[in-house]
């Protein structure tokens, strides 16, 4: 029990550190001709960049 009492306590942790690190915007914008699938862009890109990317899939891939 007190090993899962353990964990808890470091997973709420490492989860408020990263809650914080993606709340400063520190994320470097992602390539739109990055070479991978759609869905891997729309996975790792930034809300903002959505519309974008979604536009220049169509473009190219109809």
């Amino acid at each position: 029990m007190k090993k899962l009492t353990l964990q808890l306590k470091v997973f709420k942790k490492n989860s408020i550190l990263w809650e914080k690190f993606l709340s400063k915007n520190t994320l470097k914008p992602f390539p739109l001709n990055f070479d991978c699938s759609l869905e891997e862009k729309l996975l790792y890109a930034k809300d903002e960049q959505l519309e974008n990317i979604l536009k220049t899939h169509k473009t190219f891939h109809g």
